[in-house]
């Protein structure tokens, strides 16, 4: 199992286009990644974000970087960032639930 986390924040004027773009990438991921598991989170501050994504191995994670709804998403994001993303690569220590 492979799991990374993703930090970004966006410039203030920004969030509406961002928001609008995490929710369409997070719908093609449900869509195309059946086995990925993905969730966003907005921080309190209204302009920092985490992603949280798992993939059952390499190739799936390989896939996701390849497809172009990620592109995409990525040409929507960067532009728009003040500060990251950055990616941590994480490793499983303890969970409950699904």
């Amino acid at each position: 199992m492979i799991v990374k986390l993703v930090r970004y924040r966006v410039r203030p004027n920004e969030t509406t286009t961002v928001e609008s773009a995490v929710r369409d990438f997070v719908n093609a991921i449900a869509t195309n990644e059946r086995q990925t598991r993905y969730a966003t989170y907005r921080a309190s501050n209204g302009l920092s974000y985490v992603h949280i994504m798992t993939f059952p191995d390499l190739e799936s994670e390989q896939r996701h970087r390849d497809a172009l709804y990620t592109r995409a998403f990525v040409d929507i994001l960067y532009p728009r960032c003040d500060a990251g993303p950055t990616f941590t690569d994480l490793t499983p220590l303890a969970q409950a639930g699904r």
